[in-house]
């Protein structure tokens, strides 16, 4: 099974006051949420779909429910790339694609 690297957040210039919010409006813009996936997906093939299409995925987050060892995949996932255009590009290639039978919904924003 591959294991998912993600990397180091960038440095803001020496100086430069970056507030916790910024960060997290900047992920934002970088940031998929994928729905309608089979519970059973690894994170590993997710991202590979979206690499094959032409993606720098950073960082890609099977969301599960339960707790312990009854945590279960639950069709949901949020996948981070390395640069904003790619967001909006990955949506309008990949929306609607197969993936196991089902056609994967990527919402630009959290999920409802």
């Amino acid at each position: 099974m591959a294991t998912l690297q993600t990397r180091p957040a960038e440095v803001p210039a020496p100086g430069k006051v970056v507030s916790s919010r910024d960060i997290q409006n900047e992920r934002e813009m970088k940031t998929v949420y994928v729905s309608n996936l089979i519970y059973t997906l690894q994170s590993a093939s997710l991202q590979d779909v979206f690499e094959e299409s032409g993606f720098d995925v950073t960082h890609v987050e099977l969301l599960k429910k339960g707790t312990g060892s009854l945590r279960k995949g639950c069709g949901l996932a949020v996948v981070t790339f390395a640069d904003a255009s790619s967001k909006e590009q990955a949506i309008q290639k990949l929306n609607g694609k197969l993936l196991y039978g089902r056609p994967i919904i990527l919402h630009p924003s959290k999920f409802v």
